[in-house]
Formats: structure tokens, sequence, C-alpha cells
């Protein structure tokens, strides 16, 4: 995000907030600051104790400002953004953000800004008074301790997991484990990587790369420092499922009942899921034009591999058990 002038101040739900007004997610997310304005700035969170009474008059006579905390910022600085924790981007910033994938926001404040017409851009006051987060925190900056050749995580939730690399000597970074995409973006300087000795791929400053699920190891060369941010999908240690892992019931299928989607191969694992057969282009196309735009990332990189990152179809109503299993090539 490269804003040059101040954004509106906003928050987000969280998915359980979301999905009771008939949304499939909430928004958490958290942002990188790179090379910014001498004089950048951003808000995030509340610096003073207010009432969603008080806030929704503060909105009204224009002084939301003075609640909220704002930091001057410069390359290097880590805000994590989890639903529900007011913020703004001010002129002059440059970012990476990294995000649940959703479209939802609450505009809250837009310092009286008009359109083209004269009218003022639309706010969603109540809205956000029943997400918003009034605990006040002492400092909303995530800390960290910069380190050269090694991987550094800034940020872990249950929707993403974000290190920062800055290396100057080849390094191999394993990802046999891993069952999600990774996306590199390169913030500073030149480098190349090679995913499991294949054809070397450019990583300089202002590009993002995309790894598929499917990559075991990456080597990457060069002088640059880049973001590291996968998919946060795995089971809980205790065996169950996070709450905002991705799942769907569908019903587009006339010859079968409904089937409930579970993205993630591991599942298999407590699920009893068997694999029986690959879908064809028809239903290809089906899940495509339907599913598309109500899912997230996570569909785009499962592999025609019938074992890996499959759609794991369950009954909508009764034993998870013995079930097919659809898998997709990826787009």
């Amino acid at each position: 995000i490269d804003a040059r002038q101040q954004l509106s101040i906003q928050v987000h739900p969280n998915d359980e907030q979301a999905q009771q007004k008939g949304l499939p997610r909430g928004k958490t997310e958290m942002w990188y600051v790179m090379k910014s304005d001498p004089t950048a700035s951003l808000r995030s969170g509340l610096k003073q104790q207010i009432t969603p009474a008080e806030y929704k008059q503060m909105v009204e006579d224009d002084t939301i400002t003075d609640a909220l905390a704002e930091y001057p910022v410069k390359d290097g600085d880590v805000f994590f953004l989890p639903a529900g924790r007011i913020h703004s981007i001010g002129a002059g910033c440059f970012l990476a953000e990294i995000q649940e994938t959703s479209d939802v926001t609450y505009r809250i404040y837009d310092f009286k800004r008009k359109d083209k017409d004269g009218n003022y851009r639309q706010l969603h006051t109540a809205e956000a008074a029943e997400c918003i987060d009034y605990d006040v925190l002492p400092d909303y900056r995530t800390h960290y301790q910069p380190a050269k050749n090694e991987g550094v995580e800034l940020v872990r939730c249950q929707h993403f997991t974000t290190s920062v690399y800055d290396i100057d000597e080849p390094m191999l970074i394993d990802y046999s484990e891993l069952d999600s995409f990774v996306i590199l973006i390169a913030m500073e300087g030149i480098g190349t990587l090679q995913v499991d000795g294949g054809k070397e791929t450019s990583l300089i400053e202002g590009e993002s790369v995309l790894i598929p699920a499917t990559a075991k190891e990456v080597v990457v060369r060069g002088t640059v420092k880049f973001l590291e941010t996968y998919a946060s999908l795995s089971p809980t240690s205790s065996g169950q499922l996070h709450d905002n892992c991705p799942l769907l019931v569908f019903s587009y299928f006339p010859t079968v009942q409904p089937v409930v989607f579970l993205i993630e191969d591991s599942f298999a694992s407590f699920i009893n899921a068997s694999v029986v057969s690959v879908i064809d282009d028809s239903i290809v196309s089906l899940l495509t034009t339907r599913l598309f735009p109500y899912i997230f990332p996570d569909l785009f990189l499962v592999e025609k591999e019938p074992h890996r990152r499959a759609f794991h179809c369950a009954a909508a109503a009764g034993e998870v058990k013995n079930t097919p299993c659809i898998s997709m090539p990826p787009v």
C-alpha cells in the first residue's frame, strides 16, 4: 500500500461477527512498513478508554482521532491488527499488508472528504461499534529482534504466519512439513530462488513470488530482504480444527446429497476419508463459477495429485467416514 493521502479510519469484524451478518469471514491483518516518507505515521488501537456511546459521539463531532494511538513509522516497523482493532494508514506510508482473505470493512471516519458529486463516503458507525475492541494497550507495535541470514517470525495467528528474512548468503528453506502455499515478497535488494532444484526465478525488490503447497524446499540466493507468509491451517494440538478453517456446504451436484468441503489433506488422518476419483472437467467448471467467489485462496493451491491438498467430502448429515475425495488441478 502506497498511501499518498490519509486513508479512512476503519475496523474489521471477526469471523463470528461477520458470519452473523451472512458474510463468509471477518478480517485480521498485519502491516510491515517499508521506506516511507520521513513524516509518515499511522494509527493503531485506542489510547484512551471509551464506551460505544462515546465512540459514536466522537465520530459525530469529528474528534475520534483524539482517542487513537498514533505512531511515526520507519522501515521495518510491524503492526499486528487482529479483528476489532481500529486503524488507519497515514499519508506517506509505504507498507506491505498481509490479511485474512476478506473484503469486509467498516469505515468509521473519512475526514469529511467528498466525492466528485459532493457526497460524503458511506460510514458504518453502528456496525463498527459492535466490532471494536475497546481494550486499551500500552503499545500496539510488534517488537522483534532483526537477524541476518535466518527467518525472524513477526506474526503467528490462526489465519497466517509471517516472517522476515534479510540474507546476503545462500539459504535453504525447508517446506517439507508445511501444508500451505507460501508467498515471498521482496522488499529490498536483488536475489533469485530455486524451488525443488528447478529453474531459478528472480526475487527483486517489488516482486512477489507464489510457491505451491507441493514445494519441499526453496533455495534463495543474493542480497535481498523479503517477507515469507503462509496460511495457518494446521489442526490444533488438541486434534480439533481451528474455527477459521475453510468450511463450505455445497449442494450443486444434482446426483448426490449436499457435501461439506474441508480444505487440507491432513484432515484425512482423523476423518478417515478415502479417495475415490478426481472430478472431471465439467465439475471443475462448476466449482470455478459457483465456488471461487465464496471461498479463500487455499482453493487455488490445491494440486491435482489426489492425496495432496485435496478436497475431502463428507455428507452434510451423517458419518464423516469412507467419503469421497475431490481434487482440483492448479489454476
